[in-house]
């Protein structure tokens, strides 16, 4: 019984994220989106009846730039809710809830608030909206007896929250790493539940693949498949990459050279890195080098289109000098998976075009029915649970990839979405 009760205190002091990091329990972005998508659409009057979001609010626990700021802002866009946030590390508490200010008409002093705390001054556009307290762990003690009486009592000095608003809050794991800042307390902890968030390396890409500058984000799509020799993608922080993407990009775009990449690389990364960096910089401006990027093939107009047309049929038909085995399978595996990641997002797939969509549905016969059938499964299975799945049906109607398309999502199809092709029986 004594050994029971002093495991029990032992998990007790550990906290609560500290016990959720430990559980190796995971999960992924689309899981934290759809989370809270969930608890915006689906309970709403918890949130009107408990203004305060206690008991039903979220910590993100996970790796500094991830994402799990992007998922959440993502999702508000996605289903019409408003998004505010304010970062929890600030020094001086007045720079995330505002100021005194004397009133010249009743000469009395009143708080007013910083301008980002809109969920203290009206309720979410569209009724629904997530107030994110970001870098959680990160907060001076002043600023974290503020954010307490934010939770506890609902309220930011005499302005109560207003009824839609769900809190969410992002923390950095409890690691040796981050041991240099303040890590989130019991007292906080206490108001959440917790979500340790893992990104995968394809999760990683995909994310990346709308929000990094082409030129880093190409090499890490080309060296997607690493082992524990060259995983460049997961050699570094999330964040570091991105860092590293905007700062490549402006000195290229800048005039730099190759050689003034390859040595930041070399000081900021590692040797291996910048040395694959440097062969894959010396490919050239050939855009057969490169894979296609689905922006730049849904998007093109019918003469830019029989180049990437041309492009692929290239790489389709190329033959290795010691063998029939096309090469360029890394080309096409990045093409695919930038075409994954661009259809992935609502936003910009519920909003193609006839001529986008037939641009689409013609590349996947061609590379479909040119021994690379599998990669086109992926881009099936991309939008098997959405309505586009229909309309990118009608694209490929009469040629191999009908049959296959509609055998792969037998019984897993959106049931809103009827996958049959006229005269066939349901």
């Amino acid at each position: 019984m004594a050994k029971q009760k002093e495991v029990a205190l032992e998990s007790e002091m550990e906290g609560y994220i500290l016990q959720a990091w430990n559980s190796g329990v995971r999960f992924t972005l689309k899981e934290v989106y759809e989370k809270v998508k969930r608890r915006l659409t689906s309970t709403p009057g918890i949130n009107l009846s408990d203004p305060a979001c206690q008991r039903h609010s979220l910590i993100l626990v996970g790796e500094a730039g991830c994402g799990k700021s992007t998922v959440l802002e993502d999702l508000c866009r996605d289903i019409g809710a408003e998004y505010q946030t304010y970062h929890h590390g600030a020094t001086v508490v007045e720079d995330n809830h505002g100021l005194q200010k004397v009133n010249d008409g009743s000469s009395l002093t009143e708080h007013v608030l910083a301008a980002h705390m809109i969920p203290f001054a009206r309720e979410p556009k569209g009724g629904m909206g997530v107030f994110l307290i970001d870098e959680a762990n990160n907060g001076a003690f002043s600023e974290h007896e503020v954010v307490l009486r934010m939770l506890i009592d609902g309220q930011c000095d005499e302005h109560k929250v207003k009824p839609g608003w769900l809190f969410v809050c992002a923390s950095n794991p409890p690691l040796a790493k981050y041991g240099t800042v303040r890590q989130v307390d019991f007292s906080l902890e206490d108001r959440f539940v917790v979500m340790p968030v893992a990104v995968p390396t394809d999760d990683k890409l995909g994310y990346w693949a709308n929000h990094m500058p082409t030129t880093t984000y190409t090499f890490l799509a080309l060296n997607r498949f690493g082992n524990e020799h060259n995983d460049y993608i997961n050699a570094i922080s999330s964040r570091r990459w991105s860092t590293l993407a905007y700062d490549i990009e402006k000195d290229l775009r800048a005039g730099g050279s190759h050689a003034d990449v390859v040595k930041f690389l070399k000081c900021n990364v590692n040797t291996a890195i910048a040395e694959a960096f440097d062969a894959f910089l010396k490919l050239g401006t050939n855009p057969d080098n490169y894979p296609i990027r689905a922006k730049e093939l849904i998007e093109a107009d019918a003469s830019g289109y029989r180049i990437l047309k041309d492009r692929a049929n290239k790489w389709l038909t190329a033959k290795k000098a010691n063998g029939d085995e096309c090469p360029n399978v890394p080309l096409l595996g990045a093409t695919k998976f930038d075409i994954c990641a661009y259809l992935s997002d609502a936003h910009q797939r519920d909003g193609m075009k006839d001529g986008e969509l037939d641009n689409l549905g013609g590349f996947l016969v061609q590379i479909g029915t040119k021994g690379f059938a599998d990669m086109v499964d992926d881009i099936f299975h991309t939008v098997a649970q959405t309505p586009m799945a229909q309309k990118l049906l009608k694209r490929i109607r009469g040629t191999p990839l009908e049959d296959r398309m509609i055998s792969l999502f037998k019984g897993t199809i959106n049931t809103g979405v009827q996958l049959t092709s006229p005269g066939r029986k349901k």
